[in-house]
């Protein structure tokens, strides 16, 4: 596979920071308000400002052809109780049938791009997309108990191109 870093590209962090006890302690699963609550994005896009959104319904992540856009996962609170990771990040229109329209096209190559580490995931967007057009996302993360029971959690924000 091609090392994503061999030529001078930029990429866009995509932090989602989660409490992990707050949400692995609710009913599962989790209503969009406790994933509020629970949970906050923020990235690099806007280049020299971080950007953050106070609903992740309305979290919308800003990126340009040929970038790398790389999404990681942390606890709000460093626990030994409770840890967090993320497992891949999947395109959410997969199943549309309108997919074949460029306008409809995934960003990247794959639908799905997976965790090697369960720290980071890490994609290039094409070079051919089309500017103005956002699509959602799939964050699947999990969250260990005492290093062994977990809860899956999934979280769709929308990436746009420039």
């Amino acid at each position: 596979m091609e090392d994503l870093h061999t030529t001078m590209t930029r990429t866009v962090n995509v932090t989602l920071k989660v409490d992990a006890r707050g949400l692995y302690e609710r009913n599962y699963p989790p209503t969009l308000e406790e994933f509020n609550l629970y949970c906050t994005l923020f990235d690099d896009s806007e280049r020299y400002n971080f950007h953050r959104e106070e609903k992740l319904e309305d979290y919308i992540t800003e990126v340009h052809p040929g970038e790398i856009v790389k999404w990681a996962v942390e606890s709000k609170w460093v626990e030994s109780e409770y840890a967090v990771e993320i497992d891949s990040i999947v395109y959410a229109y997969a199943k549309d049938s309108e997919i074949e329209n460029s306008e409809r096209a995934n960003f990247f190559d794959l639908i799905a791009l997976c965790s090697r580490n369960g720290s980071s995931v890490e994609g290039k967007v094409k070079e051919d997309i089309k500017s103005g057009f956002y699509h959602f996302y799939w964050i699947n993360f999990r969250i260990y108990k005492d290093g062994e029971s977990h809860k899956d959690y999934s979280i769709d924000p929308r990436l746009k191109i420039q």
